[in-house]
């Protein structure tokens, strides 16, 4: 006579299955990190905190609003608390399609404590960010708020300056809401829209 505790067993293929997806949930902070680095393409955005921050927050809403927001990428929301900065972004920049770098007035000359302009310095989080896009071919779109102008690449530091050859777009405070639209347009010709992503 059979046992009825054989009766209900689940095949081995079934459990092997189950146990992925069990492992999958219990992912560490940092394996989070680096599965949304493989798993997503989308958009990366770079900007200098103090000086772009508002603006960028604008921008970051609207992207997630339409792309939805496990394909927009912002430093400040994207990384567990704990995790390496720099580690964390090389890997996120290594499967987004798109950096936006967001330029303002002053994202070429702000200094540091000690007067030094803060891209000179090569462990400059915002160089590194972009350095790295450029480096890993990410492709690289400035955006230009509020008055700044598109630096030339005799003033970026050498790991910046194919920067200066890129196409940058520009989003006017006074034509912001449209301006934002153009930019949708043709980041889906790149990312696709939302519901590709769904």
């Amino acid at each position: 006579m059979r046992s009825h505790s054989n009766r209900f067993q689940l095949p081995l293929k079934t459990v092997r299955g189950i146990l992925r997806v069990s492992r999958r949930e219990r992912r560490r902070p940092e394996e989070k990190v680096e599965s949304m680095a493989r798993e997503r393409k989308g958009i990366f955005i770079s900007y200098r905190r103090g000086t772009n921050t508002a603006h960028a927050g604008w921008l970051g809403a609207k992207l997630s609003e339409h792309f939805g927001s496990h394909k927009v990428f912002r430093d400040i929301d994207s990384i567990e608390p704990g995790l390496d900065f720099v580690e964390a972004i090389e890997r996120a920049l290594d499967s987004n399609e798109v950096m936006i770098a967001v330029i303002g007035d002053s994202w070429l000359t702000v200094a540091d404590a000690t007067g030094r302009p803060r891209l000179q310095n090569p462990d400059d989080y915002v160089r590194l960010e972009i350095a790295t896009a450029l480096e890993h071919n990410v492709r690289v779109i400035p955006v230009l708020v509020g008055e700044a102008t598109m630096p030339p690449a005799n003033e970026l530091p050498d790991d910046l300056a194919a920067l200066a050859r890129r196409n940058a777009f520009e989003l006017r405070d006074t034509r912001w809401n449209d301006d934002v639209e153009s930019l949708i347009e043709r980041l889906e010709n790149v990312v696709g829209s939302r519901k590709e992503g769904e």
